[in-house]
């Protein structure tokens, strides 16, 4: 749980975890300044910074990235 966020974290098979902790500053602040905003995350990986826009108001949020594998795990 994050910001009041539940985010999908793989901690088994993957060499990744879907989430990067140093981004965390980042992320509340685009839900603190997303109201009312429509949000665009260009290689979005697991588009969780999309998730907090629309955790904070945003009018709306379009993800975008080139993996098949992270987009999936974004829609989850």
């Amino acid at each position: 749980m994050e910001g009041g966020v539940k985010l999908l974290v793989n901690l088994t098979d993957y060499l990744d975890t879907g989430l990067f902790l140093d981004h965390r500053p980042i992320r509340m602040r685009i839900q603190k300044e997303a109201a009312g905003k429509r949000f665009l995350n260009l290689y979005c990986y697991t588009a969780t910074a999309s998730v907090h826009a629309a955790k904070g108001g945003a009018r709306s949020t379009t993800s975008v990235d080139l993996s098949k594998t992270y987009l999936d795990w974004a829609r989850r």
